[in-house]
């Protein structure tokens, strides 16, 4: 996106000097005195308009390094479809503790924290393989499942 950003505002300031060019050629001495500041403030006009554009491209590239919280019905959603797989698996007895999903890109990313009573090594492995599944969409492009060590469920 930034890459086809750049191009166009180069085709864009490329004609708009063309024009500015030709204005001056075909209207040279009819300008009167706009003649000696259309060239000085076209170019600011130009540059301006480059550099909101580059600023929007940046907000919006920031946002994606930054990433923001996702809708919380979303994370509603998530969460009990997570706990209800948690709480239904054979094998482990586990909760699900902190679920946070964040913007990354266009998709979201889900952290999936779990706080395992007890568990064999394959059954949780399958329960994380199961969580990636399940969780892993259209709109949660990846999931990363932490497992804690707890107490009690």
């Amino acid at each position: 996106k930034t890459l086809s950003t750049d191009h166009i505002l180069d085709s864009l300031s490329n004609c708009f000097v063309l024009c500015v060019f030709c204005c001056l050629h075909f209207w040279h001495g009819q300008l009167g005195a706009l003649e000696r500041y259309f060239d000085d403030a076209c170019c600011i006009a130009l540059s301006g308009n480059v550099l909101l554009n580059w600023a929007l491209v940046a907000r919006s590239e920031l946002k994606v390094i930054a990433g923001h919280a996702a809708a919380p019905e979303l994370k509603h959603q998530i969460a009990q479809n997570a706990a209800a797989l948690v709480d239904e698996f054979p094998g482990v007895v586990a909760s699900l503790g902190t679920l946070r999903l964040f913007h990354i890109g266009k998709n979201l990313m889900a952290e999936v924290e779990l706080q395992v009573v007890k568990g064999e090594v394959l059954a949780l492995a399958n329960l994380v393989r199961e969580l990636e599944d399940k969780l892993t969409g259209q709109e949660v492009e990846r999931v990363l499942v932490t497992i804690r060590a707890s107490a009690s469920a």
